[in-house]
């Protein structure tokens, strides 16, 4: 309800079905694409002829309904063209700009104020079209372009961060883009994508190391002499924030299961004391006070995520793919350091990492490991929504380096290595449909058939054989008639099912790190004199 508001607050909507004669000139053979454009004044042609967005630059769009019950299309441009779509509205301000639908201005809009949200309303008198407009926008919004679009984005957004954190010294103020809490270093808020998480971070960690400077220890806890963020040059939302983390790390010295250390750069920190089970229990302990989102998060948060991405082999726990593949360290390994990371990528549409970024870790060493292993992860099924469709979304994961489960693996591995030598071991799964059961897709088919029995005159029945190939990703790749059943219209049919059947299980290659693989299957149907299509159920 907020980001409507906002909307509207900076929008005034003048919207008319006949628009087009108002805007555009009777000589007029210009095509423009889908879009939003600039009113000029003082033309024959009073649009601009480049747009300011094209729909395909739009992130997500919504059918809804305004306040009055008439139907509206609220939308999003991509966070790749925020920076535009804030500095072209801002050039409009006092004037209108438009948007275009197959060459027909559908609404034109006076701008209030510049739009930083980059939020839209498309609305219109003839609002009943809005549904049919809303359908053809979105179809062209293309996913590959997006993910090109995202990637683009945190890119530019961390090649920024870090171009900032090479300047700065000691006495640099430091001020996050906004009030310093845990969302504003998150990548998603509660007002969508945040284009200043990762500026942001560095601002933080950066005024993080000034505090943690000034930290002495008094009565076996930590004290922190600084009365405001002017003594660090720091603003005053990071010192509270900065502050009520001390405290905290103090409230855990308190529980008695934490210690006061110095890390590589001489700080004070805090960390789990020694116990007899060391491993677990500092495993549990960085376990709890991990406090970054873990899973699957939207890019968008207008979308939810209906399916979360799912690995071949590792399923939805893909810490365990990073502990049974992880090469740990040599030097930390005969040192017998434990410590954990905490890696952030995205995953796109294809399923593959993207953007890899450590969010925190104890060691840099352990850094380099998790970025090769998510590199070198197969792909998987990737995010979907309510409606099926794929979308992409933040992936994250607490990987623990734990050196003796290590060193138990890496014996563990070379006796099971060993056994395999002596055994049969089935390493493929096939492709699955719905209920899994063998005789499913058969059945899907044969119900969904319809036919016309008499076009087999005297004979009691005829046979044809159809080829499903499925692809790694559960998705029907190719329908083809194998051996046909005699009559073309019924081979057709039956390939017209096969191509708009639900998504599969695709097939699966366990070994190793597991991947998922293109199946293929042959299909019989029978089709009977006088009965419905032969229906096998098992």
């Amino acid at each position: 309800m907020k980001s409507i508001t906002s909307i509207l607050l900076c929008l005034l909507v003048i919207t008319s079905c006949s628009s087009r004669r108002q805007l555009f000139s009777s000589q007029s053979t210009i095509h423009r694409e889908n879009g939003w454009y600039h009113v000029l004044s003082g033309q024959t042609d009073t649009l601009s002829s480049v747009p300011i967005v094209a729909s395909k630059d739009f992130a997500v769009l919504r059918l809804d309904t305004d306040a009055f019950g008439k139907y509206a299309i609220y939308g999003q441009v991509h966070p790749y063209y925020f920076e535009h779509w804030t500095s072209e509205t801002e050039k409009a301000i006092g004037k209108q700009i438009a948007f275009v639908f197959n060459d027909s201005v559908i609404t034109n809009s006076r701008v209030n104020c510049r739009i930083e949200s980059g939020n839209f309303v498309i609305t219109s008198h003839c609002d009943k079209k809005l549904s049919a407009i809303y359908e053809k926008l979105n179809s062209e919004i293309n996913l590959s372009y997006q993910d090109s679009l995202s990637e683009l984005t945190t890119k530019k957004l961390w090649q920024e961060a870090n171009d900032y954190k090479s300047t700065l010294t000691d006495t640099t103020f430091l001020q996050t883009k906004g009030t310093m809490s845990y969302s504003a270093i998150d990548p998603m808020t509660g007002n969508g994508f945040n284009r200043y998480y990762a500026y942001n971070q560095v601002v933080y960690l950066k005024a993080l190391d000034r505090a943690r400077g000034r930290l002495s220890i008094k009565d076996e806890r930590l004290f922190f002499s600084c009365k405001s963020g002017r003594e660090l040059n720091i603003s005053d939302d990071l010192f509270l924030f900065i502050c009520s983390l001390f405290e905290e790390w103090n409230q855990w010295l308190d529980s008695g299961k934490y210690e006061i250390t110095k890390d590589e750069q001489g700080l004070y920190t805090v960390v789990p004391i020694q116990s007899k089970d060391k491993e677990a229990y500092l495993d549990s302990l960085w376990r709890k006070d991990v406090i970054w989102r873990l899973g699957a998060t939207p890019i968008k948060d207008t979308q939810t995520i209906d399916e979360a991405p799912k690995w071949a082999k590792w399923d939805y726990d893909l810490e365990k793919y990073y502990v049974s593949q992880m090469k740990y360290p040599k030097e930390l390994l005969k040192k017998n350091v434990a410590g954990y990371s905490v890696v952030m990528f995205s995953v796109d549409t294809l399923g593959l990492p993207r953007e890899i970024n450590i969010l925190t870790t104890i060691y840099k060493e352990f850094d380099k490991e998790v970025i090769r292993l998510t590199k070198e992860l197969p792909h998987c099924l990737p995010c979907r929504d309510k409606n099926g469709k794929r979308m992409e979304c933040f992936y994250t994961v607490y990987v623990p380096f734990l050196p003796q489960r290590y060193r138990n693996r890496v014996k563990a591995d070379s006796i099971a290595e060993e056994e395999l030598k002596h055994c049969f071991v089935e390493w493929e799964e096939q492709a699955k449909f719905q209920d899994e059961k063998r005789w499913s897709p058969q059945n899907y088919i044969c119900q969904s058939l319809k036919y016309d029995a008499c076009l087999l005159g005297e004979q009691q029945k005829a046979k044809g054989v159809y080829k499903i190939h499925i692809d790694s990703y559960g998705e029907i790749k190719e329908a083809k008639t194998l051996r046909s059943c005699g009559i073309p219209q019924w081979d057709e049919e039956v390939e017209r099912i096969i191509r708009n059947m639900p998504r599969w299980t695709p097939a699966m290659h366990h070994y190793g790190k597991g991947k998922y693989k293109d199946a293929i299957w042959a299909i019989p149907v029978i089709f009977e004199n006088n009965h419905s299509p032969h229906n096998v159920i098992e």
